[in-house]
């Protein structure tokens, strides 16, 4: 019985030795991406549109965009994140450095801000295992 609750222990404990060192892999991977990209924003997209921010998450980046110019009462928000998903996904797709990301567990979060910073929109893109291949799910 003494033997039994010794393994018990050690898988248990190597597990959560696993999982804590794939978190900080994880939050080094994160951090370092943050801080590569966060000097060169904000960034324009279009007139409309600026890539203002970008934050480490709990295995995700999180990346803030603002929407200038546009009266908020035209926008389609339920039709604009198929639309920007399409758009992005097959660009995250050609992306070698997303591959790492995503192989990761890391998610992408996208959010979309008005002017004042209310927040208009926010969706996510991650990674579906599926015959070992890395696809970004929408």
């Amino acid at each position: 019985m003494k033997k039994h609750n010794f393994r018990v222990i050690f898988i248990v404990l190597a597990l959560l030795f696993i999982v804590s060192g794939c978190s900080k892999s994880n939050e080094k991977i994160i951090n370092d991406a943050v801080s590569e990209l966060k000097p060169n924003l904000p960034r324009k997209a279009n007139d409309q549109v600026t890539w203002v921010d970008v934050e480490a998450g709990q295995d995700e980046l999180i990346y803030i965009y603002e929407i200038r110019g546009i009266d908020q009462s035209q926008l389609d928000i339920e039709a604009m994140v198929p639309k920007l998903k399409s758009v992005m996904i097959p660009l995250l797709k050609k992306e070698k450095s997303m591959e790492r990301t995503f192989k990761r567990n890391i998610r992408l979060k996208y959010i979309y801000k008005n002017e004042v910073g209310e927040e208009l929109l926010n969706f996510n893109i991650s990674r579906e295992r599926k015959r070992h291949r890395c696809q970004v799910l929408t």
